[in-house]
């Protein structure tokens, strides 16, 4: 088949149109070249060129829906050009139909198996997929082929930057630098893998060449916003978001990333202006309404957040993350819409698994309501099963680095250094695994007068990544190598960033439940931090776990031999921790707070070294953002309905039971 330019040579007045066409689309006048190539159809519908012609100028001119069937109509006419598969696949990855630009790219490869730009487009397709592996392995066949080519190079790195190898990703971007220095997306990549790595204040280095270079980059000024909140600078972070949304006043993924640090940086009111002000714009944008049903949700108004979820479903009574969320959120009768409205979901067969996976998390919710357990666990099994298709976990790389953990922060480097670090007494840090009872326990003690409650904090382990990248080591195997003086730095550090961020108190709880991998780098750095472990029955603990849709950080949480032995590394760890730290950490069972809580808030505020407040009892009157699963219960009165839950589910639990093993009381 020719080309369109071949075709354009042709005699006739339809060949006049094609060569126009061609013309103003080369000089960027896409109206008049859609014009022109719309006529040359009228007269030739089926032409290859043609129809390939007209896809190429509907997406540049951001329609790619509209270029689809012009690509389609192409292909069918003449399934040999290469380059219209390519270009179909441009049109699905521009509607993030990223499988179906897969197939489209892989026909062209078939096509022209030696061009690095079709395997170049596929692993973008597999990195939106979340494919990342794969997509290394494509980038990598691809730069044998071309291997002094920048873009393959920095796309190569985005792709290292999500399997883990950071250190490879930063190589890959400035390899793709020294080739095409002027390639701004290098750059701003290699910030990226940067800010990946840990190292902030690299990462800042080159966002800000990028903002030199181009003032409106729309990622850098939203990478500068996420450094700036990580340090706990909201107002800087705000100035740069609205920085941001001046440049794209319509792109929805940044008010969402706006509102999203307000709400987590406890200003709900805030969080949900900006989101509100998206929904001026697109009131039909169902993401915004669920996120600002969020927001009241978790700053403890959840009538309101459940008013705004049902009426929002009145545009979309089939939006998924809407009936998800309202299943979190409401407490379900036998008759309640949303539960049939997730009963008719869950029988669509044509509903993608990714969205299956979050029915049947809400099903599972809404069955538990009105104790329909037997129906409840099959959901919940369904969900997970389709949630852990989507997940890479590396049950191996857990173990060792438990392991490392135990070797690294030995008694003997504890009792060396004894007395060393920061001596901040400001935070509290409340760890165990997640739905353990650490939003119950922080409620409590955030409710005295001299503190706050942060909530889960990402920010020991960022200013831990930062001081190691900074230093070219590694954590936890280099932390023996610290001097003090950096250890001090280390514990300061976290204290400011924190303050900045939640104010003056003596005290803040952190309750980030992970950074029970972190006991022994918090007695270094803040040897005169509380730490407080909550632990909980197991099948209680790891079925909380399993019937919530947690992020894909919480690898582990979705098949039950796989929750189940990390369970079990938990446990190992934290009685390392209670070997090595003696008296500094205080575990509180959570069944026994249910069962004498006055006691166990006592004994908890004690250790806290406060005096003891009657209003630490009414917990649940205290008004506070909660971006945790449990924003609901911490509202309520101690409740005893969720002790032994795990034993009304029976045969569903099995395998959990099997991989918990010895873990599991004899007396359950």
């Amino acid at each position: 088949m020719a080309s369109p330019r071949q075709a354009a040579g042709r005699g006739g007045k339809a060949a006049a149109f094609m060569r126009k066409a061609i013309q103003y689309y080369e000089a960027g006048d896409l109206a008049r070249a859609h014009k022109n190539v719309t006529k040359y159809l009228s007269a030739d519908p089926v032409n290859a060129d043609a129809n390939h012609l007209a896809g190429v100028i509907a997406n540049a001119d951001g329609r790619p829906k509209t270029a689809i069937p012009f690509f389609l109509r192409a292909i069918k006419a003449n399934p040999r050009i290469a380059m219209v598969h390519n270009n179909l696949g441009e049109a699905y990855r521009a509607l993030k139909q990223f499988e179906d630009a897969e197939a489209a790219y892989r026909s062209a490869m078939a096509l022209a198996p030696k061009e690095s730009g079709f395997q170049n487009n596929l692993g973008t397709a597999l990195l939106g997929q979340g494919r990342a592996e794969d997509a290394v392995a494509v980038y990598e066949t691809a730069l044998k082929l071309s291997a002094r080519d920048a873009m393959l190079l920095t796309n190569y790195g985005n792709a290292l930057l999500e399997v883990g190898r950071g250190a490879d990703a930063v190589a890959a971007h400035m390899r793709a630098l020294e080739i095409q220095p002027s390639l701004l997306e290098a750059l701003n990549n290699l910030g990226l893998a940067l800010l990946g790595s840990g190292d902030h204040l690299k990462a800042e280095e080159k966002f800000r060449l990028v903002l030199a270079r181009d003032p409106a980059h729309h990622g850098a000024l939203g990478a500068l916003a996420t450094i700036a909140s990580t340090r706990g600078d909201i107002d800087a972070a705000s100035e740069l978001h609205e920085a941001r949304l001046r440049q794209a006043p319509e792109d929805r993924e940044a008010y969402l990333d706006y509102a999203d640090m307000l709400r987590y940086a406890n200003r709900p009111e805030a969080a949900a202006a900006v989101i509100e002000r998206h929904l001026v714009i697109d009131p039909e944008c169902m993401d915004s309404h669920v996120q600002l049903a969020s927001i009241w949700r978790a700053a403890g108004e959840r009538i309101k957040a459940e008013a705004l979820l049902r009426e929002a479903l009145k545009r979309d009574p089939e939006h998924v993350a809407a009936r998800m969320v309202l299943s979190q959120i409401a407490k379900h009768t036998a008759e309640d819409e949303n539960l049939a409205a997730l009963k008719k979901l869950a029988a669509d067969e044509t509903l993608p698994e990714s969205k299956m996976a979050n029915v049947q998390f809400g099903l599972g919710k809404a069955f538990e309501d009105i104790a329909e357990y037997d129906g409840a666990g099959r959901a919940f099994v369904a969900a997970n099963y389709y949630r852990r298709a989507e997940i890479k976990y590396d049950e191996a790389q857990f173990l060792q680095t438990v392991a490392k953990l135990k070797e690294t922060f030995s008694q003997d480097i504890l009792s060396a250094r004894s007395g060393e670090g920061s001596g901040e007494t400001t935070p509290i840090f409340i760890v165990g695994m997640p739905r353990s009872g650490t939003s119950l326990v922080e409620q409590i003690i955030s409710s005295h007068s001299r503190v706050d409650g942060a909530g889960e904090l990402t920010t020991f382990s960022d200013v831990v990544s930062q001081a190691m990248a900074t230093r070219g080591g590694s954590f936890p195997g280099d932390v023996p190598t610290l001097a003090n003086t950096q250890l001090v730095e280390i514990g300061d550090k976290y204290v400011a960033a924190v303050r900045k961020r939640f104010g003056d108190a003596p005290h803040i709880t952190d309750k980030m439940p992970h950074n029970f991998l972190n006991v022994g780098m918090i007695r270094l750095a803040l040897p005169n931090a509380k730490i407080i472990h909550c632990c909980r029955h197991p099948m209680d603990t790891s079925l909380s776990i399993f019937k919530h849709a947690f992020s894909a950080a919480h690898d582990y949480a979705y098949e039950m031999g796989e929750l189940g032995r990390y369970y079990r590394e938990y446990l190992s760890l934290m009685a390392h921790w209670r070997e090595v730290c003696g008296d500094a950490m205080h575990d509180i069972q959570y069944e026994t707070l249910v069962e004498d809580t006055e006691a166990q808030a006592r004994a908890l505020i004690e250790f806290c070294g406060l005096a003891w407040e009657p209003a630490c009892l009414e917990f649940y009157k205290t008004k506070r953002t909660v971006n945790t699963i449990s924003a609901s219960q911490v509202r309520q009165p101690i409740y005893k309905s969720s002790v032994a839950l795990w034993k009304r589910y029976g045969d569903h639990l099995q395998p959990l039971i099997d991989a918990l093993g010895d873990a599991v009381p004899p007396e359950a």
